[in-house]
């Protein structure tokens, strides 16, 4: 593994030329200069804003002991791979530690609740065996072979997340992870700027389980008729989801309001109740998936309990916490699209009593010609949601705000703003101590600004 590779080894590995010495040991691999380290391979991607050999010398004062890019590079003192991409080069390492590695890995992908539910089956994995997941957020074409080049003897489990915005990601990304128990939590309404549909989610996400090997365990969700009718190319199915036809069966749910949940399961014959810090009923599904999950890797039922329990809430993702004038702040501004800002609004009714809900909304993006639609949809949704004041910001949010008011949300609950230091302002206008605010919309909008205003102090 990478602990035991040299510069020649790397080399043959990526069919690459070595200028210097073959026999350099390398400890690790990185693509950031600033994160070098002594005996790194500093690898020079090659990106649209920046070309990474132009920070090898940087990288080489840092520790780097060898430098893999596509072209030589004058007055470095380290060795050198030279190869066509270094992109692929990364990604042919990360396949041959994978390869290298004897314990079981798992892949988590869907269009919602997949982080939350990669942690999950990482704390259940990681009730009995020493576990692997990533560190960032690694899902995509780059992220996935830096986990995988993490792998190490001591790791018995690894658990990763495959991420796609386009056909043909999730593919390759199976294709290097090797997946033993592959896992798809949902279909729903996610990037579909290009992926056009739903049936066209459900194919992108579906390169998981088309991709599996006969020993395989595909984790199917009986809840979504797109998964369950995902072909699982052979590979061992293990079913969950509230279904009575369901391996791994969510029975009852008990919320807790901001403090979370227990959820009672049935695993195969033998029930249990999980104390689970995250609220949301999407959040008691993400447990069941990833108990399920958990148990195809050969985790105990009391691993899934202990593991479950150990998870907390993120920021970022349905994360409560204490904001300004005495409210409560629930930061779920990693991203939105139509399902995950539904479910956030249901959070958002377990938490706060009618009349004490805050809703401050923005604009869900790459949703292509769904956009205008999926943002009139969720303002019906607030409409709906007893809101005291519903605050809106970017172009799809006038549109849901517009269309909340429509649906029966009185004019003066609605107040549209052009800036986000706005938004915090305008929520805490009506806000009385004890009002819980919602702050949710794509990455791109940038709300976590809104939720560092609103939390101030408190942070």
């Amino acid at each position: 593994m990478i602990g035991t590779w040299t510069t020649g080894g790397v080399a043959e590995i990526c069919g690459g030329t070595l200028r210097g010495e073959d026999a350099v040991a390398l400890r690790a691999v990185i693509i950031d200069s600033r994160e070098a380290v002594p005996g790194a391979l500093f690898v020079a991607l090659e990106g649209e804003k920046a070309d990474g050999a132009d920070f090898a010398g940087d990288a080489v004062t840092r520790g780097a002991v060898a430098i893999l890019a596509s072209r030589p590079i004058e007055g470095i003192a380290a060795a050198q791979i030279v190869v066509g991409d270094p992109l692929e080069a990364l990604q042919r390492l990360g396949l041959e530690n994978r390869r290298r590695f004897t314990g079981r890995v798992a892949a988590v992908t869907g269009s919602t609740g997949k982080t939350t539910t990669r942690r999950l089956v990482a704390a259940v994995s990681g009730a009995s065996a020493r576990t692997l997941e990533p560190q960032k957020n690694y899902n995509n074409h780059i992220g996935v072979p830096l986990t995988l080049l993490e792998l190490e003897p001591a790791h018995e489990r690894a658990v990763l997340e495959l991420g796609c915005s386009d056909f043909g990601e999730i593919a390759l990304l199976t294709r290097l992870v090797l997946p033993d128990v592959a896992l798809v939590t949902n279909v729903g309404p996610a990037h579909l700027e290009k992926l056009g549909s739903l049936e066209g989610v459900a194919r992108a996400k579906g390169e998981l389980f088309a991709r599996l090997g006969a020993a395989a365990t595909a984790v199917v969700n009986l809840d979504d008729p797109r998964v369950a009718a995902m072909p699982t190319a052979g590979a061992k199915v293990l079913t969950y989801g509230a279904s009575a036809r369901a391996d791994v069966r969510l029975l009852e749910r008990r919320a807790r309001g901001g403090a979370g949940q227990a959820v009672r399961m049935r695993i195969r014959d033998v029930e249990i109740e999980v104390e689970l810090a995250l609220a949301g009923r999407h959040n008691a599904a993400n447990a069941v998936a990833a108990a399920a999950a958990g148990i195809a890797l050969g985790c105990t039922v009391e691993d899934v309990a202990c593991g479950c329990a150990a998870v907390a809430a993120a920021p970022g993702r349905l994360f409560v916490c204490r904001g300004a004038c005495g409210t409560v702040v629930i930061d779920d501004t990693y991203n939105a699209n139509p399902s995950s800002v539904g479910a956030a609004l249901e959070a958002l009714e377990e938490i706060a009593p009618p009349g004490r809900r805050i809703a401050v909304l923005a604009d869900m993006l790459e949703l292509g010609a769904s956009s205008v639609p999926a943002h009139r949809g969720i303002g019906r949704a607030a409409a709906c949601a007893s809101l005291r004041r519903l605050v809106t910001f970017g172009e799809g949010g006038r549109l849901l705000g517009e269309a909340a008011v429509d649906a029966g949300l009185p004019a003066d609950a609605w107040r549209h703003v052009e800036g986000r230091d706005e938004a915090g302002a305008a929520a805490l206008e009506v806000a009385e101590p004890g009002d819980a605010i919602l702050i949710k919309g794509s990455h791109g909008m940038h709300m976590d600004a809104v939720v560092r205003a609103l939390r101030g102090s408190e942070e």
